[in-house]
């Protein structure tokens, strides 16, 4: 069975950014090699509880105060960087796979959230931001039309 993450469509500002960001990379010096800096976006979960709305961003290797959150309106903008250990020693390479460097992601929500009711948590690697669920009256409202 598929992996439904990989199953998932992408919407058109989605696949917009990724092109940007994947002709940005192998327009530089070294764009293609294994040893290149390469582009990472960390992955995420977006699932609901029957009170709230909950984001979960796989983030290891990266200090809390490295991740920046906004909450606007339905969008959440995640915004971080992993650094590299600068431990003062020479490296020689034979493979590296591991991004460093600066990161953001940009995720439309989708159910009506209330924005200040935002926590987030980081432990583990993984960071958790919750949202707590706004309901909207579906049934029909009846508006009074004054003159004027």
């Amino acid at each position: 069975m598929e992996d439904e993450r990989r199953m998932r469509p992408m919407n058109l500002v989605d696949i917009h950014r990724k092109m940007q960001q994947f002709l940005s990379h192998i327009s530089q010096p070294g764009g293609g090699s294994r040893f290149s800096a390469c582009l990472w976006e960390p992955p995420v979960d977006v699932y609901e509880t029957e009170d709230e709305l909950v984001v979960l961003c796989e983030l290891p290797g990266i200090d809390q105060d490295q991740i920046e959150l906004i909450a606007e309106g339905q969008t959440l903008t995640i915004r971080g960087e992993r650094r590299r250990a600068a431990d003062g020693s020479e490296r020689r390479y034979h493979r590296m796979e591991v991004c460093f460097g600066g990161f953001e992601r940009v995720l439309d929500l989708p159910a009506q959230v209330d924005a200040a009711s935002a926590r987030a948590a980081y432990r583990d690697g993984f960071l958790r931001v919750a949202f707590r669920k706004v309901y909207e009256d579906p049934s029909p409202r009846t508006i009074t039309v004054t003159q004027g």
